[in-house]
């Protein structure tokens, strides 16, 4: 299950990555920002009500590490979505992507075991990731390929975070569903009328690719929050497969072209997938 989650996740994002350059491209980061929680909302809703009594069950605790939680993913989704925007997807999704290994740092740090092949295989697929989001060589074009590093970065290190804080931190009292949904009317209530009153005609007048770019985007977050509960390093790596898919279809759609190194990485990335599953 963790390795269904986990390949879901990196679907969905890699998909985002492409409809989420359309759409930064023509309305603003807080725009395309708050598409995400609404089609979240709409995804979710009719299937956590059954759970709605758990909220009563939250302690002290609970609530410190999930404002924490938010405060940190608003930051890492801002910074990703910005990164997008000024940036180039073969750039910096890959970067925001190596959450993956600094999670996996943080999951060992706190207590989680992996056999010695298991720690192989993700590296295999760390390792395929980090060749094939490497961008081809490109002279004279210093300047131009260096935008957006600092937010890429910035959101790599929340979402390592974030993932850490969800997996070891709260799932153990709210399911993944619940949690997903909960964040995402929160971010949203926080967010949202600053985007209405703002930016209400370039919402409705991108209406559609908005959509787009956050049904994908809340996909992948609700396949990578549920599958944490399950195993928190083998859902963290998949689902960082997403900067592979994205690299190739900005390849394909955009026209960004893959060098041969960025070839070879992925197809490491897709046998270290392969190995995983079959252990």
């Amino acid at each position: 299950m963790a390795i269904l989650l986990g390949l879901l996740a990196a679907l969905s994002w890699g998909v985002q990555g492409v409809f989420l350059k359309l759409a930064t491209s023509r309305t603003t980061t807080l725009t395309t920002m708050i598409s995400g929680y609404v089609m979240g909302l709409l995804f979710l809703t009719p299937f956590i009500i059954p759970s709605l009594p758990e909220l009563r069950s939250v302690d002290a605790t609970f609530v410190f590490w999930f404002v924490l939680m938010l405060g940190v993913n608003m930051t890492a989704t801002f910074s990703y979505y910005r990164a997008v925007q000024v940036g180039q997807i073969s750039l910096v999704v890959p970067i925001v992507a190596s959450y993956s290994a600094v999670t996996v740092v943080l999951s060992l740090l706190t207590g989680e075991s992996l056999a010695p092949l298991q720690l192989l295989t993700l590296f295999a697929t760390v390792a395929g990731i980090a060749i094939a989001s490497t961008p081809r060589a490109t002279q004279g074009q210093p300047a131009k390929r260096s935008k957006g590093l600092g937010y890429a970065l910035t959101a790599s290190l929340c979402y390592a975070l974030v993932f850490w804080i969800i997996g070891a931190q709260l799932r153990e009292d709210m399911n993944g569903q619940l949690l997903s949904w909960l964040s995402f009317i929160v971010q949203l209530a926080i967010i949202g009328p600053i985007v209405i009153l703002k930016e209400r005609q370039r919402l409705l007048k991108h209406l559609g690719i908005l959509a787009l770019s956050g049904g994908t985007g809340a996909l992948g977050y609700i396949f990578t929050n549920v599958g944490l509960g399950v195993e928190t390093s083998v859902v963290a790596v998949l689902s960082s497969l997403s900067s592979v898919i994205s690299v190739v279809l900005a390849w394909f759609f955009l026209r960004e072209r893959l060098a041969r190194h960025q070839w070879f990485g992925v197809w490491l990335a897709l046998a270290g997938v392969v190995l995983v599953s079959s252990l």
